[in-house]
């Protein structure tokens, strides 16, 4: 297994694609905090002005992830994405310089569309530059890369700011995306596997998109299992999605140390994910223990909350930023490895997209109203109301979950003693 792994690694289109992953994602780290640095510094310090940031970042998807996939297969991939890196990079690199609130909203929106085609073209290319055959090797190697650049893209983004300033932290980011599209013009690909080339009637996209759509959500209500994971995630994310506003909140209002210190709470968190990956590895094989688990990882995350919302010294949160990774980590691993397995691959595209839209209007919401909270009533109180929502998630996903799961062992059973008897 680990000589396909590196195997991948020989190809030079791979290492491209590779590269500029990695890259850009290292400069959307160094974005990430100079967002809550200049929206609190532009802002006079409200926390409602980075909520609209981050509440930006998820409309995209929400309004518009359905209409990108008619589109994105019908363009040249490479030119897609170099172009898409390129505008990105000016986008970026002109917030510290027009320095009104207004922009940052426009970058962060128009950012997030461009994402929308991005990234299912460089999903998209992975076959024809790996093959069928190493596409797992591949992914692996590539969500590796990019979650090993996070803890020392956010060291470095706290650095930026502290010794140098904004400008260079944004001017980072628009050059990581610049060196991206570099990579990408020497992708190459062959003949005939950039666009489907297929040109599609107005009429027939709309019906073909009205009846994805129709489907994707006719599922849910057929399937109430993926309807509980559906319910269950729109919780979660409403208990989640205001944790990062919050953070940078405490560290300005409770903790009373520049907002930059965002970068290390960050870097916790991402070190808490990592090593929650790694606790679970593959010692999840057994469906009946996921609900435990996924219980365990809301009841961490609720339990982070509570913890920031109490502690004074920025050591402390450190450890609860790396208690909510963790949370994180069993949250995410066994309920994407149970949706993978119910659902079957020809409807699995549109049951996610559905999932992705009910969860953006879930991180909306979240931001939005911890934005709101925080404003009136402090960040304190904002991240007990989060608190709330995610024990409560922890103990309805045991309550929904594990009678599925014993319902699975049972019929498991009853197969393998079914086979037995024949």
């Amino acid at each position: 297994m680990a000589g396909r792994a590196e195997s991948v690694y020989r190809s030079a289109n791979f290492r491209r694609l590779w590269f500029s992953q990695v890259v850009s994602k290292a400069g959307s780290n160094l974005t990430e905090i100079a967002l809550a640095v200049f929206a609190f510094r532009v802002s006079g310090g409200k926390p409602l002005a980075y909520a609209t940031v981050l509440a930006l970042s998820t409309l995209p998807p929400v309004l518009f992830g359905w209409l990108a996939g008619g589109f994105v297969d019908r363009w040249d991939r490479r030119r897609t994405m170099v172009v898409g890196d390129i505008v990105r990079a000016v986008l970026v690199a002109s917030i510290p310089f027009v320095g009104h609130l207004w922009w940052a909203f426009v970058v962060v929106f128009l950012s997030q569309c461009i994402g929308l085609l991005y990234t299912p073209n460089q999903r998209a290319v992975l076959p024809d530059i790996v093959g069928e055959g190493r596409l797992t090797a591949a992914s692996a190697a590539i969500n590796a890369g990019t979650s090993a650049m996070d803890i020392p893209a956010y060291l470095l983004g706290i650095a930026l700011l502290a010794r140098i300033g904004l400008k260079p932290t944004f001017l980072g980011d628009g050059l990581s995306y610049a060196v991206a599209a570099v990579a990408l013009v020497g992708l190459v690909l062959p003949t005939g596997a950039h666009t489907e080339g297929a040109s599609v009637h107005a009429s027939d996209f709309w019906v073909r998109f009205r009846a994805e759509l129709r489907g994707g959500f006719e599922y849910y209500r057929d399937h109430p299992l993926v309807q509980k994971f559906l319910w269950l995630g729109i919780a979660g994310a409403v208990g989640l999605e205001g944790l990062n506003l919050l953070t940078a909140t405490l560290i300005r209002t409770i903790l009373h140390r520049p907002e930059a210190n965002l970068g290390w709470l960050l870097a916790a968190q991402a070190a808490g994910v990592l090593g929650g990956s790694a606790i679970l590895g593959d010692r999840l094989r057994q469906r009946r223990y996921y609900p435990w688990v996924i219980g365990l990882g809301f009841f961490l995350l609720g339990a982070s909350d509570a913890g920031l919302a109490t502690g004074r010294l920025i050591v402390v949160d450190l450890l609860f930023s790396i208690v909510a990774g963790i949370g994180v980590a069993l949250v995410n691993a066994p309920t994407r490895g149970w949706l993978l397995a119910v659902v079957p691959a020809a409807v699995r595209g549109r049951v996610f997209v559905a999932r992705g839209i009910g969860l953006g209007v879930a991180s909306v919401v979240s931001v939005l109203g911890a934005g709101l909270v925080a404003e009136v009533f402090g960040a304190g109180r904002a991240l007990w109301a989060l608190t709330v929502v995610l024990l409560l998630t922890a103990a309805m996903s045991l309550t929904s979950l594990v009678p599925e799961a014993r319902r699975e062992r049972l019929l498991e059973k009853n197969a393998d003693a079914q086979a037995a008897g024949d």
